[in-house]
């Protein structure tokens, strides 16, 4: 009987890992989609046609930069329209992994 044969969602979790492509192939953007169905890295990105749970922990958590920023947002800085209107584009499609470069070099974002 395995030593683990108690924690099921463990072993599961060490069969993908062990069974897993190397980085150097993994690593590759054609292969990041699959990559996220089997054994999820938690950055917040997913397939939008194959949606897995990728949630992170908070990103204040990691550098204290990061809550500076959160809290600079949270000021009354006026931030003009044009900026706004920029960003837009960008938030819709930055969580979604692209399967080349050239895939995201072929995205228009508007310029402020």
């Amino acid at each position: 009987m395995a030593p683990f044969h108690y924690l099921p969602d463990f072993c599961d979790t060490l069969n993908k890992a062990l069974t897993a492509k190397r980085p150097s192939e993994s690593a590759k953007s054609s292969e990041y989609l699959d990559y996220q169905q089997h054994l999820p890295i938690y950055d917040g990105r997913f397939d939008p046609c194959h949606a897995v749970a990728t949630i992170a922990p908070p990103v204040q958590l990691f550098h204290p930069v990061f809550a500076h920023f959160l809290d600079d947002l949270a000021s009354d800085v006026p931030v003009p329209a044009e900026l706004t209107k920029a960003v837009v584009p960008y938030m819709k499609n930055s969580p979604q992994p692209y399967k080349s470069k050239k895939m995201i070099s072929s995205l228009q974002f508007a310029q402020p």
